[in-house]
């Protein structure tokens, strides 16, 4: 039975768990045909050129008396691109919603407090991390979620292999979910 991909999920509803997952399948099945290029990028910008792009697999050893020289031309180029995307701090504009002197100074004190936040919350780091994937595989993530032993929030970036829009969005505007998978530390 298709799921309509506007449904709406609730966590009190028996199917939940199959529903997402349902969701997550059918939007990974979209995006299979990428997953084999994108290995295939990354492996080059890891200076590893003979790694099989299907199977992610080193190539088999180089018969004896042959060579394989390799020379990464490809990090060089990518960390280039990505500090020249980022070079640059963010600037932070507030709009007032009015002109009076009250709302005037509440934006001013908003941009002053993103100012504030923006190098300890770790942005920068998420931001270079998120133009890195989208220099080597055309799109970054950066991902958002409150860290509750700390109290604080986390900034993570992530490759398009980690995430899973609804795949019947046209725009992003029109998604409705998102499914982020990533491999847990042991």
């Amino acid at each position: 039975m298709p799921i309509s991909p506007h449904e709406k999920l609730k966590k009190g509803d028996p199917a939940f768990a199959k529903k997402v997952s349902d969701k997550f399948r059918h939007a990974k099945q979209a995006k299979r045909q990428l997953f084999h290029m994108w290995r295939t990028q990354k492996a080059f910008v890891d200076g590893q050129q003979y790694v099989n792009s299907s199977t992610g697999q080193g190539a088999r050893k180089a018969p004896a008396g042959r060579v394989r020289l390799t020379h990464n031309v490809c990090a060089p180029i990518v960390t280039t691109a990505t500090s020249k995307l980022t070079q640059q701090e963010p600037g932070w504009r507030v709009r007032p919603r009015g002109v009076d002197t009250k709302r005037v100074s509440a934006a001013r004190a908003g941009e002053l407090l993103l100012k504030f936040q923006y190098q300890p919350s770790g942005l920068l780091t998420a931001l270079y991390g998120a133009c890195w994937w989208a220099v080597v595989n055309g799109t970054g993530f950066i991902h958002r979620s409150w860290d509750e032993f700390r109290k604080r929030s986390v900034l993570k970036a992530y490759g398009p292999h980690d995430v899973y829009p609804d795949y019947s969005a046209d725009s992003p505007r029109d998604i409705s979910w998102t499914v982020l998978t990533h491999q847990l530390t042991e």
